[in-house]
């Protein structure tokens, strides 16, 4: 009987853990979907005809920003 109970906690701890990393994942992801996404030939077409003022690289983010000051 009491193998059965920590069984079954065990069950709601990978429960409640895994619905902890969604909504973690979930809220830190929502930060990076407030600016609007180009592809990367986009972005690299932008550079040559000279419409970007800045280009910021951040570990995986890449920040563009343009003449207009948009990003």
């Amino acid at each position: 009987m009491n193998s059965k109970r920590i069984r079954n906690g065990f069950i709601y701890f990978l429960l409640v853990a895994a619905v902890g990393v969604f909504l973690y994942s979930t809220l830190t992801q929502e930060k990076a979907t407030n600016s609007e996404a180009f592809a990367l030939d986009g972005v690299a077409s932008a550079v040559r005809k000279g419409e970007v003022k800045e280009l910021r690289i951040d570990h995986d983010i890449v920040t563009v920003v343009f003449n207009d000051d948009t990003r």
